[in-house]
C-alpha cells in the first residue's frame, strides 16, 4: 500500500514538473493563448495594381500569399514572385530527398534544383506565367551572414559549400557571388524593372534567420531607392504559432499574441482561392514529405499581413537616470521576440527591449536584458544610417567581455571609436552616439542581437526610425 502511494506521488510530481517545463521553458502558455485568441483585424480586398511577392525559400511565396497571387491573377493584375534562395541547405529535406544520412554537396545541389521546380509547378497551379517567377540564387541559410558580416566579401555558404551561385539556369544572375551588396544589387534591379505598387515580404518578427534577413534587405532597398511602395509583411515562423497544425478552412489566420501591437490586416479568401492555395502547397513535395501538418496550418479562410510602422525618435531636454530605466516603460521603441527555447537556457543573452531618444546632440540607445549582463555574452547594436543626399553609412558596435567594440564590417562602416560612449548597469546598457553629420540624417534602420559562444540567442527586430523629426514624445509600442 505504502509502495503504491509512493509510486503515485512520484507520478504526480513528474506530471507537475512536466507541466512547469511545458508552461515556462517551452512557453506552452503561448500555445493556449494563440488557440484561444479572437482578434479584431481589419480586412482588405485589393492587393494593389502591380504586386511583388518576395520569398526567402521555395514554398514561402505560397505559404504567405498564394491567395493574394490567385486573386490578383484573376483580376489581371501584374504579379512578380522573387525567391532569394533555392532552399538547398535544409538538411532534413536533403536526407529525405537523397536517402542518405550524410548528404553530399551534390545532393544539396540536386535538392535546390528540385525545390526550384516545385515553386515553378506551384506558381503554374495558381496561374502565374514562368517569366514572372524569379530565383535570385543565393545560398539557403546564408542571408543573415551576408546582411551582418559579408557585405563586400564573398562567404562560402550553403549545403553546396561554394562562394557563388552554382545554378546555371533558372536564376537571375548565374554565378553571382554570395555578398550582401550583390543581394541588394540583384533585388533592387528586379524592383526597378517591375516597379511594384505593393510588395509582400517576410515579417521582421519571423524567427527564421533567412526570413528576417530578407525582410531587412527589402526595407533597405526601399529606403535606399526612396521607393513609394505599400508594404505588407507575412509571418511563417514564430514561437507556438500558427495553431493548430492542420488545414482548417473555417478559421482565420490570427496574429500571435505577443505581436498584437503590430498593425495587421486580413485578406479574405474565396473557396476557389483556398482550394488553389492547398493545391499549390501540395506541389512542394520535398517539404510535404517532412512537414505537411505545418504547411497545411496556413490553409485558412484568410491570409494575414502586417505593417511595422516607423518610429519617431523623441527629443528630450533632461537626461533620465539610466540605471533605473529598465524598471519603467519609458522610451521603449522595440521589443525582443520571446518564446525561444535557447532564451530560457541563456537568460543573460535574452534581450528585453530597445529604448531610444535624442539628447544633447547625441543618439542614446539602451538595451535591457532579462537577467544580469554577462561577460560570456556578446551584445551587438547594428544600424544603417540613411542620409538625405542618398548616402548610407553603417555602425556596428558591441560589448565583448564587458568592453566596447566598434566593428569594421563593410566599406561604408563608421569605425571611429570616439563617437561612442558606453555605460553598463546590472540589466541594461546604454550607448551615447555622436553620429557624423547628424543634421543630414533622414532615417536609421536599427536592430540588436545577443550571442553566446557564437550562437545567436535572441534579437530585437530591425525597425526604421525617423531621425530629424522634432517629436518630444516619439512613438510608444
Amino acid at each position: 500500500m505504502l509502495q503504491n502511494m509512493k509510486k503515485y506521488i512520484y507520478i504526480l510530481v513528474g506530471l507537475l514538473l512536466a507541466f512547469i517545463i511545458l508552461f515556462n521553458v517551452m512557453n506552452f502558455g503561448s500555445v493556449i493563448a494563440n488557440i484561444a485568441q479572437k482578434t479584431d483585424v481589419p480586412t482588405f480586398d485589393y492587393p494593389g495594381s502591380r504586386i511583388m511577392i518576395v520569398a526567402p525559400h521555395p514554398d514561402d511565396e505560397s505559404i504567405g500569399a498564394a491567395g493574394v497571387i490567385r486573386e490578383a491573377l484573376k483580376m489581371h493584375i501584374p504579379v512578380k514572385v522573387v525567391i532569394f534562395t533555392s532552399g538547398e541547405s535544409y538538411k532534413r529535406a536533403a536526407i529525405n530527398f537523397s536517402k542518405r544520412l550524410h548528404p553530399t554537396n551534390e545532393d544539396f545541389y540536386r535538392l535546390g534544383v528540385q525545390r526550384q521546380k516545385e515553386s515553378i509547378d506551384a506558381m503554374e497551379t495558381l496561374g502565374l506565367p514562368r517569366k514572372d517567377l524569379i530565383f535570385l540564387g543565393f545560398a539557403d541559410g546564408s542571408l543573415r551572414f551576408l546582411w551582418d558580416d559579408f557585405w563586400n566579401t564573398p562567404r562560402r555558404s550553403g549545403g553546396v559549400w561554394v562562394y557563388r551561385s552554382p545554378y546555371k539556369v533558372n536564376v537571375y544572375r548565374p554565378g553571382i557571388e554570395y555578398t550582401g551588396q550583390n543581394v541588394f544589387d540583384a533585388f533592387s534591379s528586379v524592383v526597378n524593372s517591375f516597379k511594384p505598387t505593393d510588395i509582400f515580404y517576410p515579417d521582421p518578427n519571423d524567427t527564421n534567420p533567412d526570413h528576417w534577413a530578407v525582410s531587412n534587405f527589402v526595407v533597405y532597398t526601399i529606403l535606399q531607392q526612396k521607393y513609394h511602395i505599400r508594404e505588407h509583411t507575412y509571418l511563417v515562423h514564430h514561437p507556438q504559432w500558427p495553431v493548430p497544425w492542420m488545414a482548417v478552412t473555417t478559421l482565420d489566420e490570427n496574429p500571435p499574441v505577443d505581436l498584437k501591437w503590430e498593425r495587421w490586416q486580413r485578406f479574405q479568401l474565396s473557396q476557389d482561392e483556398i482550394s488553389f492555395k492547398k493545391k499549390a502547397l501540395l506541389q512542394y513535395r520535398t517539404q510535404i514529405e517532412i512537414m505537411q501538418p505545418f504547411l497545411m496550418a496556413f490553409v485558412r479562410k484568410s491570409e494575414l499581413f502586417g505593417y511595422v510602422p516607423r518610429v519617431s525618435i523623441p527629443l528630450i531636454y533632461k537626461l533620465p537616470s539610466l540605471d533605473v530605466l529598465d524598471k519603467t516603460n519609458d522610451y521603449i521603441a522595440a521589443k525582443s521576440i520571446d518564446g525561444m527555447f535557447s532564451q530560457e537556457i541563456y537568460k543573460s543573452a535574452d534581450l528585453g527591449d530597445l529604448r531610444v531618444f535624442r539628447y544633447n546632440d547625441a543618439l542614446w540607445v539602451g538595451l535591457t536584458t532579462k537577467a544580469p549582463l554577462s561577460n560570456k555574452v556578446v551584445y551587438q547594436l547594428q544600424m544603417r544610417i540613411f542620409y538625405k543626399d542618398n548616402s548610407i553609412k553603417r555602425l556596428d558596435v558591441g560589448i565583448i567581455k564587458g568592453k566596447l567594440v566598434v566593428y569594421h564590417r563593410a566599406s561604408n562602416s563608421i569605425t571611429d571609436w570616439n563617437i561612442v560612449n558606453m555605460r553598463k548597469f546590472k540589466r541594461n546598457m546604454w550607448y551615447e552616439i555622436k553620429l557624423p553629420e547628424e543634421e543630414k540624417i533622414d532615417y536609421i534602420f536599427m536592430g540588436s542581437q545577443a550571442l553566446y559562444r557564437g550562437r545567436l540567442i535572441s534579437r530585437i527586430p530591425w525597425k526604421v526610425y525617423n531621425y530629424n523629426i522634432n517629436d518630444e514624445f516619439g512613438d510608444v509600442i
